[in-house]
């Protein structure tokens, strides 16, 4: 329900896009929380998808 809505408010691309985060926030999270370590890869792959994001967000 709060996903058709987002959609219909935003558009479905720009939720979608969203859907790339999950791991950098899950990241981030963890390491609060559980006090896990951020790899390297971690790390590396949270910097890729993010600017991942911002490349495929310019036209």
């Amino acid at each position: 329900m709060a996903w058709n809505k987002a959609c219909n408010i935003l558009g479905t691309v720009k939720i979608s896009t969203g859907l790339y985060l999950i791991p950098v926030i899950t990241i981030f999270f963890a390491a609060i929380f559980l006090n896990e370590k951020i790899t390297l890869m971690g790390a590396i792959g949270s910097a890729l998808t993010i600017i991942g994001l911002f490349v495929s967000s310019k036209k």
